[in-house]
């Protein structure tokens, strides 16, 4: 019973850890420099790891985004794909 429990407390501490970083790295890149964020969702449980947003007024360019994906792992997170939402029936679903 004892490990059962220990296996789960351990994913979990795992999971918030990862979310928080990936709270801070979207505070840091993006929020700090004015972008207006409507649509956030971090998914721990795939493999890779996705960080999907959406922006209020904001266009990123495929070469911008694939900036951002390579300053992911300067920020502690490895195995992640940013996803930025950007047309409008992206953004109604």
């Amino acid at each position: 019973m004892v490990i059962p429990s220990s296996y789960l407390a351990y994913n979990l501490f795992n999971e918030k850890k990862f979310t928080k970083t990936a709270e801070l790295f979207l505070h840091k890149e993006f929020e700090k420099n004015g972008y207006t964020l409507i649509y956030k969702k971090i998914n721990y449980n795939t493999d890779p790891k996705i960080i999907d947003v959406a922006f209020l007024n904001k266009k990123f360019t495929p070469a911008e985004i694939d900036l951002y994906n390579k300053i992911l792992l300067d920020n502690g997170l490895p195995n992640t794909t940013l996803t930025i939402r950007q047309n409008n029936s992206d953004l109604k679903s």
